[in-house]
Parts: structure tokens; sequence; C-alpha cells
């Protein structure tokens, strides 16, 4: 019997980089995806501990790496949760240096919206929003 490839990725895994938010083990993430036929993988993490040995397990396994880091912005009162995607290395190294690039720790760290938005170039920006209004505000930013 033939496998089918896994039709959809999910976005919006989280590793246990920090054991906070999940307890999934790359090894085992990688282990499922290449059991289930995936073509590509993603996770998304506020740190970057794991970044490398997510990258080197799915380019094995030939799956295709997505690799997102996990921002809180605030806009005016609000603050929301982005994932940013790196489509290129520039957009990666543009994050990289953005988000860890100062010598302040990242942890509990909030980026003015306007900051997070000059990304948009070289990275994929998923918002993580609540309700129509949000995603019609969203919509409109330059």
């Amino acid at each position: 019997m033939n496998k089918v490839k896994g039709d959809y990725l999910f976005l919006n895994i989280q590793t246990n980089s920090n054991l906070s938010f999940s307890l999934i083990k790359i090894s085992k993430l990688v282990e499922w995806a290449v059991k289930n036929c995936y073509e590509y993988l993603a996770i998304a993490d506020y740190y970057p501990y794991e970044f490398l040995h997510f990258y080197q397990l799915c380019k094995e396994n030939k799956i295709k790496p997505l690799i997102g880091i996990k921002v809180t912005v605030q806009d005016g009162k609000k603050q929301y949760s982005i994932t940013v995607y790196p489509q290129n290395s520039t957009g990666y190294k543009e994050l990289m240096k953005k988000v860890f690039g100062g010598f302040e720790s990242p942890e509990n760290r909030i980026f003015p919206l306007e900051e997070i938005l000059t990304l948009k170039k070289n990275c994929l920006l998923v918002f993580l929003v609540h309700n129509l209004r949000d995603i019609y505000y969203f919509s409109q930013q330059p």
C-alpha cells in the first residue's frame, strides 16, 4: 500500500526548546513526518536553540524544513503574537539580527509592530488574531 504525502502543513508546532511551551522532541517530530510521508515540516519556536538540529534531521530525511520564530508585538495598547518565517537567507539573517542581535535577552521581549513589519520583504509574517477587526486592521498595514 502506498502512503499519501501529507496534504497540509502544521505551521504552529512548538518544540521542547522551551519546556514551558511544548514537550515535542524534534527527533520524534521528524520521525513522525517520515512515517506519514510529509514533504515539508515546520516548527515555530520562541528560541532558536534547536533550529540547526531540526534542519539537519529534515535534510537527512529528505524533508524540506520551515523554521519560524514566534515574537510578541505591541501596537498601541494591544499585544499580538506573530510567527515570522524567513523566505530566504537574507530574511533569516535579518530576523536573527532583529530578534537575537542585541545584548538583552529575547525572553519576554516585546517588539513595536513597526519594527517587525520591516521584515516583511524577506519573511512571511503570520499573525495570531482573534477577531475580524484585527484581521482587517493588519490587512491595511503598509
